[in-house]
């Protein structure tokens, strides 16, 4: 069989069309392999002798076809040194959309895309005032609740891993209606297609310590099963630096939490650096006890019931000085509890869908071997 696709394949050299189709086979060939590279040296494999780094490409392909992760998830699982069947045990970002997406309806998918959508839906839950930004007529209103509130964060309709947000303030009603103005000009446009500004959330003090320029939040993830709710490898989130965002895509620290205690287990972010204590203030990070966490939990299982068709969902959390209040939801949260932790959560994952008669997306491939 691979002599007459040999045989194809040198036809089609030789044809315009064929040549103009193998010219794009390599540039795709050569940029997979650019991000291989890079990915080696990003996790310091770069001075390996030549064959080893041959040997280990080659194993990070196989990876990428065998479980689809990709070659950031290669390092970050340590997949070099496990065993097929531990290798198995992880779940690849790609693959962990298609579990959700068993969980969850798609009807369902823009309440948690569309921030407008989510604070209009889960209105009990977000307790503070909101104003959007969607088009030069909302300046004016823009204006008269940035004169109220005097602080506020304003996020893109649609993004996500903190990019787009920032605080803005006013002292006074010139002030606000020229914060106002520049708002409009750079969030109605085609790169975000509009924001929310949302009232300033005041944080209370023991959250605050971690990190005081950022609201740091936890993302407690719900799976809805038929007599239960459970409570899937939550996370404590912390900024650094000067953002005002804790999202571990934008540079925060991540810090899987205890399920049943809120304490937290590691703290880490996705460069593969670990903390004890907080770069930045100092404060112990791993055992530190998330405040309030029974009604934090008692919180999310509430919010689990608010669309009952999605089984699936993470929601941020922040604590206010009056209690938990609801940042943001989404249908799709990353699992970076993997690879901080090093434990996989295909079993758990696959357990749901077995309780709720969800067929295995991945049955075949788990059963080969």
């Amino acid at each position: 069989m691979q002599k007459y696709v040999r045989k194809i394949w040198d036809y089609l050299k030789v044809t315009p069309l064929g040549r103009k189709f193998a010219l794009g086979r390599r540039i795709r060939i050569m940029a997979r392999l650019s991000l291989a590279y890079k990915a080696i040296d990003d996790f310091g494999r770069a001075n390996l002798p030549a064959a080893e780094k041959e040997l280990l490409l080659a194993d990070m392909v196989d990876c990428a076809k065998k479980y689809r992760f990709s070659y950031e998830e290669y390092f970050r699982f340590q997949l070099e040194h496990k065993s097929d069947l531990e290798r198995r045990a992880f779940v690849s970002d790609t693959d962990r959309v298609v579990y959700i997406d068993k969980l969850n309806k798609p009807k369902n998918q823009h309440l948690f895309d569309d921030k407008v959508a989510t604070a209009t839906a889960f209105a009990e839950f977000y307790q503070r005032e909101f104003c959007t930004c969607e088009s030069a007529g909302d300046a004016e209103r823009l204006a008269r609740f940035l004169a109220k509130h005097k602080k506020a964060i304003v996020k893109p309709v649609s993004s996500a891993l903190g990019i787009g947000i920032k605080a803005v303030e006013a002292e006074d009603e010139q002030t606000a209606s020229q914060v106002a103005q520049a708002l409009v000009k750079e969030y109605c446009t085609r790169k975000y297609s509009g924001a929310i500004v949302e009232e300033f959330i005041v944080q209370d003090e023991r959250m605050a310590a971690l990190h005081p320029s950022s609201v740091n939040t936890v993302r407690i993830t719900t799976v809805r099963l038929d007599d239960r709710t459970v409570i899937f490898h939550p996370n404590l989130r912390v900024g650094r630096g000067d953002a005002v965002v804790d999202n571990a895509g934008a540079g925060g620290i991540l810090a899987p939490v205890d399920p049943e205690t809120g304490r937290v287990i590691v703290a880490g972010d996705k460069k593969g650096a670990f903390y004890k204590t907080h770069p930045d203030t100092g404060v112990r990070l791993e055992g530190f006890e998330v405040p309030c966490w029974r009604e934090a939990v008692e919180t999310v299982c509430k919010l689990a019931q608010v669309v009952p068709s999605n089984r699936y969902a993470g929601w941020d959390l922040a604590l206010s000085q009056s209690g938990w209040v609801l940042v943001e939801a989404n249908a799709r949260g990353q699992w970076g509890g993997q690879f901080l932790l090093q434990q996989g959560f295909r079993d758990e994952i696959e357990g749901y869908l077995k309780e709720l008669g969800i067929k295995s997306p991945f049955a075949a491939t788990l059963n080969r071997g």
